[in-house]
């Protein structure tokens, strides 16, 4: 009795490619989870960087403010207010101050950037 060779042939190439295939699924699994993993550290890296950047940048803004208001102090002594209001308006970034007005101690406004 002869026992043919082709059934036998035909199971291993079958048995292979299901192994195979699973194997592949598997790896291809392990490559999707790993790709996601690197690409959300590197957005948890970018967040934070953009973080520390508008961190930086907003204590330099209320630093500009402090020394404005410095200067506006001072030149409230000198007696030149005006002029001293409309120079921090200017030099303040774009859109960050929309006026900037001193009142005297009853609350009535005694210089204005808008005037």
């Amino acid at each position: 009795m002869r026992v043919s060779l082709l059934p036998i042939l035909a199971a291993v190439v079958v048995i292979t490619s299901i192994g195979s295939a699973f194997f592949f699924k598997a790896e291809t699994a392990k490559a999707r989870t790993a790709l996601l993993n690197e690409a959300m550290a590197r957005n948890d890296l970018r967040a934070k960087q953009l973080a520390d950047t508008s961190g930086q940048l907003t204590a330099a803004i209320l630093g500009s403010f402090g020394m404005a208001l410095q200067e506006l102090s001072e030149s409230l002594v000198r007696g030149d207010a005006d002029a001293t209001i409309k120079q921090i308006t200017k030099n303040l970034p774009s859109n960050s101050v929309n006026q900037l007005l001193v009142t005297d101690p009853e609350g009535r406004i005694t210089h204005s950037s808008e005037s």
